[in-house]
C-alpha cells in the first residue's frame, strides 16, 4: 500500500479535508436577522408606495406607510423575508405584503415581489 499521510489513528487526510470542504459549502453565511435587516433596508430605501383609484383611474401617494411586522423563513439556499405593510387611504386601512428573497450565502437580494433581481 502506498505511503499516504494520515491524521490521528490512521484516518487519511484527503477524505477528511473533502468532508470539511463540503460541510463549509453548505453553511449558511447570512443569518435570519441579517437577511431581515437587509430586506427592511431595501424596502425603506427603494420602494415607493402609491394607491390607484380604479373608478377615476388616478394614482396618489398614501399617508404614512407602516411596516407592522417582518417574518422570514429559509427556502433552499434563499431567505424569504415578508414585510407586512399597512397604510390608511381615504379613511380605509389598506394592508399588503412585500416579499424579498435573499441569497443565504452571498447576502444579495435575488427577488422582489416575484421578480428576479438582475445585478449589473
Amino acid at each position: 500500500m502506498a505511503n499516504r499521510k494520515r491524521i490521528g489513528k490512521g484516518f487519511p487526510i484527503a477524505p477528511v479535508l473533502m468532508l470539511a470542504l463540503m460541510l463549509s459549502a453548505c453553511t449558511v453565511a447570512v443569518s435570519k436577522e441579517e437577511a431581515e435587516k437587509s430586506a427592511v433596508e431595501f424596502v425603506k430605501s427603494r420602494v415607493k408606495f402609491y394607491t390607484t383609484d380604479e373608478a377615476t383611474n388616478t394614482s396618489s401617494m398614501p399617508g404614512q406607510v407602516i411596516m407592522k411586522s417582518v417574518t422570514s423563513y429559509k427556502e433552499g439556499r434563499e431567505w424569504v423575508v415578508i414585510a407586512h405593510m399597512e397604510s390608511e387611504v381615504n379613511s380605509t386601512l389598506k394592508k399588503g405584503d412585500i416579499i424579498v428573497k435573499i441569497d443565504a450565502v452571498s447576502g444579495e437580494i435575488v427577488e422582489f415581489n416575484g421578480v428576479r433581481v438582475i445585478r449589473e
